[in-house]
């Protein structure tokens, strides 16, 4: 669902349609307040986790989803606070997205961590001001900084001892932060500056690339 709900708002950023196949009723705004009303249903209000996997009887099953879950329904809420042109979708995202961000600085998964700074890079698109959303892209890509640092080596540039899923996302999240984030000599010496950040990106991702691609040079 937080999936369908970044493409909707993405396809009616670019005045896209659904398949000829879909029912007329499955407009995108449709189609986005299905997928945001799940999302909506699916924080915890007690603990502003969000719940990942509900039963055909429409029960969760389980009291709180996994890092990466948490963390692609705040990429979603992002995308729904930033892009989306109906009042009432952007409402709901950003407030989804507050309520769930602070919890992610103590996730352990790193991809958690950059699925995160894709929603804050989204989040803020429209609200620029927040200095919470603000100090928590400098945590998190920190956090991406830091763990490259501790790996990588001049023959395996990479953030974790394995290459395995979502790896791409790792280096698109540094390198958007990197390029909104201060590239100030202060903003350095704490350990988030956005030069240094958008080169590991930039630097992992090229990387990535040249490991990810078939005899016949098709990116897998």
């Amino acid at each position: 669902n937080a999936r369908a709900f970044i493409l909707c708002n993405l396809l009616d950023e670019l005045g896209g349609e659904p398949p000829a196949e879909t029912p007329a009723s499955g407009s995108l705004t449709k189609l986005a307040t299905i997928y945001l009303a799940f999302l909506s249903a699916a924080l915890d209000q007690d603990t502003n986790r969000f719940c990942n996997f509900m039963s055909h009887g429409r029960r969760w099953r389980e009291g709180s989803g996994s890092e990466d879950s948490h963390a692609r329904a705040l990429w979603a809420a992002g995308v729904g606070a930033g892009r989306s042109r109906i009042v009432g979708h952007r409402k709901l995202s950003a407030h989804l997205f507050e309520r769930g961000l602070p919890l992610v600085e103590s996730f352990s998964s790193p991809r958690a961590w950059a699925f995160t700074l894709l929603g804050i890079h989204e989040y803020l698109r429209r609200y620029t001001a927040n200095p919470q959303v603000n100090a928590t892209r400098e945590t998190l890509t920190r956090k991406l900084v830091t763990l490259w640092m501790r790996c990588a080596t001049e023959d395996w540039p990479w953030f974790e001892p394995s290459v395995t899923y979502d790896n791409a996302r790792l280096c698109q999240a540094l390198i958007l932060s990197g390029q909104w984030m201060p590239h100030s000599e202060s903003a350095a010496e704490r350990g988030g500056s956005g030069a240094a950040a958008l080169k590991l990106g930039l630097q992992s991702l090229r990387w990535l690339v040249s490991l990810q691609k078939t005899q016949a040079g098709h990116f897998r």
